[in-house]
């Protein structure tokens, strides 16, 4: 027997259904999808790819909705109104309920339209996931609500104590000025009420609800101003930051406010790790999917490995007083904007924290 041709070979060996017919509706050409499809429907005598060749594929078509959907679809490819049309069809199985992408382009003889390809991809897993995703990511935000309301119960239960602490020190010291020991403990005990308003602040930006305002604008005007503003703090460590920047502009769905809260919490820690005197670097490019991204890297003390995963967990910390809730908050407001935000450190290489936000898709310009 005369092996099929290569080109056959490759369209049966294909994970979808393919079919071209004339224009009368004549089957011209199945590869065994079709006989795959119909075997897990439980029909496989309707599907024999060499017995339905000239038959019409309206015989095979039953259901009265899809063949409408084919005949306009056949109808404005012919027309020349489009090159290719799809949908997503229902499909129930003995089974299980699937989802497929009806796909059609027209097949052309010159500039003429000589019959119709049809395909059937199977998408169910990727509706699946989306839906997972979707949900995943729905409990996510449900979590993230119910954390940020008890934080901000305990940050407003912790406040009024402290105050109260704080002032009974205050006049402990005012009332005793000339025991050592004790005004070494009264100082002692205003730091620990201090590191704690500290944290009572974080909590409470943390806990707030915020319905972040996404509008068009670009991220890299936001280090711009962040920049300007922290330029004391870089000069007062000897920190030179040598920034890069694509030059292509890109314009993302920005709340610049929030963002730059971001930005300012990475520059604090970055001057914070690195060692006085060194260098910082800034790089910002857009990427192949037209996101934009930023690359903050300091070449201080690396995040020790089994620290490293667990960087953006709230109250996590592995800075002396500090409250971990910094990079937990970063990490809420890049999502809201749709973005990611990641760390790599390594010995020797210093640290760097990478930002990205997709772009907002432009418009086809109308002549």
């Amino acid at each position: 027997m005369k092996p099929p041709p290569f080109e056959r070979q490759v369209l049966d060996a294909l994970p979808i259904t393919v079919c071209t017919v004339d224009l009368d509706g004549r089957i011209t050409f199945l590869n065994r999808g079709w006989a795959r499809s119909g075997h897990a429907d439980g029909a496989p005598q309707l599907y024999d790819a060499d017995a339905g060749l000239g038959s019409s594929i309206w015989d095979e078509i039953t259901d009265s909705t899809l063949r409408g959907q084919m005949e306009q679809a056949m109808a404005t490819l012919r027309e020349g109104r489009a090159a290719s049309l799809s949908w997503e069809l229902p499909h129930n199985s003995p089974t299980e309920k699937r989802l497929l992408l009806m796909q059609v382009s027209s097949l052309e003889k010159g500039q003429t339209v000589n019959g119709y390809a049809f395909s059937l991809v199977d998408i169910t897993p990727s509706q699946r996931s989306r839906e997972m995703l979707i949900d995943s990511r729905m409990a996510l935000a449900s979590r993230l609500e119910a954390i940020g309301e008890v934080t901000a119960g305990v940050a407003h239960e912790f406040r009024n104590p402290l105050f109260g602490i704080s002032s009974a020190a205050q006049l402990l010291r005012f009332r005793v000025r000339d025991d050592p020991v004790i005004e070494k403990n009264v100082g002692r005990i205003l730091r620990e009420v201090e590191r704690l308003n500290n944290l009572v602040a974080g909590l409470l930006e943390y806990g707030r609800p915020y319905a972040t305002r996404l509008e068009p604008g670009d991220p890299d005007a936001v280090w711009d101003d962040v920049l300007e503003d922290q330029r004391g703090r870089l000069e007062s460590r000897a920190l030179l930051l040598h920034r890069t920047r694509d030059a292509a502009s890109v314009h993302c769905a920005i709340d610049a406010g929030r963002l730059a809260q971001v930005f300012i919490n990475l520059l604090v820690n970055a001057t914070d790790a690195a060692p006085e005197g060194t260098d910082l670097t800034l790089q910002s490019s857009v990427l192949p999917s037209g996101a934009w991204c930023c690359r903050l890297h300091n070449g201080g003390t690396a995040i020790p490995v089994d620290a490293l995963p667990r960087a953006f967990e709230i109250f996590f910390s592995t800075k002396p007083g500090g409250t971990g809730l910094g990079l937990a908050l970063c990490q809420r407001i890049v999502e809201e904007h749709g973005g990611t935000i990641g760390l790599e450190s390594a010995p020797d290489r210093g640290t760097a924290a990478t930002v990205t936000i997709p772009a907002i898709a432009r418009q086809p310009e109308v002549a």
